[in-house]
């Protein structure tokens, strides 16, 4: 038998574990800015990094620039519901609008819902934080749980 050779790591990587929660928001950061693999790891690292104080302004804006470059602007054909930065961009705030929609219409509903779709609706909200309606449906889910 012969021994694989080892793969050098390099010596500026880290390897990461998330528990589920985390791993999910992080997740939800690659989705809702259309990233790789690595870059929403990376860019909130850079997030974190600024917030602490430990970048410049022209370090944050040059790294948070390179890590928020989606993944259509690299390889466009990889999509198929657009093949123009633009086009994808368009695509994706009609679904952002869309789903936007879809919240607003759940909080018209929320106290005729039963716990189980409530509880549905919040793990669904929770993925998209930064929209208006699913930022209020966590609001209230949380109140309603005594969690805010």
């Amino acid at each position: 038998m012969s021994a694989k050779p080892k793969k050098k790591k390099s010596s500026n990587s880290f390897v990461s574990y998330f528990d589920t929660f985390l791993y999910l928001k992080v997740l939800g950061v690659q989705i809702e800015l259309g990233l790789g693999h690595s870059f929403p790891v990376l860019y909130l690292t850079v997030e974190g990094l600024n917030a602490i104080g430990k970048l410049a302004p022209e370090e944050y804006e040059f790294y948070k620039n390179r890590y928020t470059e989606p993944l259509e602007t690299v390889k466009p054909s990889l999509f198929s519901k657009a093949t123009k930065p633009t086009e994808f961009v368009q695509t994706r705030e009609a679904e952002r609008k869309s789903l936007n929609n879809r919240f607003k219409s759940i909080l018209e509903q929320w106290n005729k819902l039963s716990p189980k779709a409530q509880s549905y609706h919040l793990a669904s909200a929770s993925g998209h934080p930064t929209l208006k309606y699913a930022k209020l449906l966590l609001e209230i889910g949380g109140s309603e749980n005594g969690k805010v």
